[in-house]
């Protein structure tokens, strides 16, 4: 049974697992030519999501640690693709790159879910179900 001990030792080492993600690549040019003349916040964190939009697929390649382990953000931006927790950590490690704190949340959906991943505008979203529910 998962408690929110677990949970939480949990996030705390999915998190060390991204830091050394985004630590292993350097993003600091593209997230500066990205954001060049921005000043608000809020433009930068727009300016860094158009980035990632306009520039990366989802593709979900879960091969080994790959359903886990998100690739290096240098790696997704060459290959054009990248799954929910690529696209995620790519967008903390250049908001970070940007001088702006960021981190990866990791969700909860608790006992007896059936997660379901869905496609919309080439963005990820999650969705959960009781599977007592699913039809």
């Amino acid at each position: 049974m998962i408690t929110p001990l677990r949970f939480a030792l949990a996030c705390r080492g999915y998190a060390e697992i991204v830091d050394r993600q985004i630590a292993a690549a350097d993003v600091r040019e593209i997230a500066a030519a990205a954001t060049r003349g921005a000043t608000k916040r809020e433009e930068i964190v727009d300016r860094l999501l158009a980035r990632v939009e306009a520039n990366v697929h989802y593709a979900g390649v879960e091969v080994s640690d790959g359903s886990i382990v998100p690739r290096l953000p240098t790696g997704v931006l060459k290959n054009k693709y990248g799954d929910c927790k690529d696209k995620a950590t790519l967008l903390v490690a250049l908001l970070r790159a940007a001088g702006l704190p960021a981190h990866v949340a990791l969700l909860f959906a608790g006992h007896g879910f059936e997660v379901r991943t869905h496609r919309h505008r080439d963005r990820c979203v999650h969705s959960a179900s009781r599977r007592s529910d699913v039809r």
